[in-house]
């Protein structure tokens, strides 16, 4: 019988930062029960596939490069680490064999949030593909990072698809580089997100875009509730932490209880935002933080599988 993982139920903030991502030290087995469940090669949603591609996304966290690289061996993937010496993103994992290419973007700490927020510019730049989130554009495109990872890939031999992916903040760069990347072969692409933030604007970005894209929502996690709308849209098809379709009802109620935040955004300077996101993020309770880990993500996607 396959061992079921810890799902984390955070009671304060000292159990919160017990759960910062750090693979290889916070006790996470990476690809635990990939041997019973092998990827399926196809586009369509399949609950498997996130279970192996929320593991990849968590290994951009790795401190050590080549220990995200030992990890995708074991789990039968070449790795190529990109922008791991940087100490801003984005940070970035091919991973890839015979059948698949996983091109994953790591995502922001938890204690990190509200600096972030805060600091990153939410206003909107105009692109050829509409208004996107000007922070995340300009976090992708930061030292020729993606430019090179982007080569590497056109580079490996084969007819494979291409999974993007990342959770948070990689969430968010995974959704812009999967809509602009351009396979020079032709080979097929599929999107799947993680606590994504909201990217584009929600007549013409999100309107246009492709579709073989899925983003995944943990229960309470509050991070895919910002940029607010009715500028920022989501993108994809929103499925659960237990693989199932995201009922719309459901998110309605999440959107509503996340409402100040929108309020909080909103102000202009970057000092008063800055200390209001600290008091909102202080008075919510600990499990909206807690869902947003990806040992969170990850733990409830495979438990829920086996």
């Amino acid at each position: 019988m396959t061992r079921m993982k810890q799902v984390p139920e955070p009671q304060s903030i000292t159990d919160l930062d017990a759960l910062l991502p750090a693979p290889g030290k916070d006790g996470y087995t990476f690809f635990e029960n990939a041997a019973s469940h092998p990827f399926e090669k196809t586009l369509d949603f399949r609950h498997v596939n996130a279970c192996w591609l929320i593991d990849v996304s968590y290994l951009t966290y790795a401190a050590d490069a080549q220990y995200a690289v030992d990890q995708l061996r074991n789990g039968g993937l070449e790795g190529a680490p990109f922008g791991f010496d940087r100490a801003g993103p984005p940070h970035i994992l091919v991973a890839h064999n015979t059948d698949v290419i996983i091109v994953a973007f790591r995502g922001t700490r938890i204690q990190d949030l509200p600096d972030i927020l805060a600091d990153i510019s939410f206003v909107p730049a105009l692109t050829g593909n509409g208004l996107v989130h000007s922070g995340f554009q300009n976090a992708l495109s930061a030292g020729g990072v993606w430019d090179n990872a982007a080569r590497y890939v056109a580079g490996i031999a084969g007819n494979q698809a291409i999974w993007f992916t990342g959770h948070s903040l990689g969430a968010a760069l995974a959704t812009l580089a999967f809509r602009n990347y351009r396979d020079g072969s032709g080979r097929r692409q599929a999107l799947y997100t993680f606590g994504s933030p909201r990217v584009g604007d929600q007549l013409i970005y999100c309107g246009g875009y492709p579709g073989n894209s899925y983003r995944i929502v943990n229960q309470q996690d509050a991070v895919p509730h910002v940029p607010t709308p009715p500028l920022y849209g989501h993108v994809g098809l929103p499925f659960g932490a237990d693989g199932k379709p995201l009922a719309g009802s459901s998110w309605e109620d999440l959107e509503h209880g996340f409402s100040e935040i929108g309020s909080v955004l909103a102000v202009f300077s970057r000092a008063t935002r800055e200390i209001r996101l600290r008091d909102y993020f202080a008075q919510l309770a600990i499990k909206p933080l807690g869902d947003h880990a990806p040992k969170s993500y990850a733990a409830a996607l495979w438990n829920s599988l086996t």
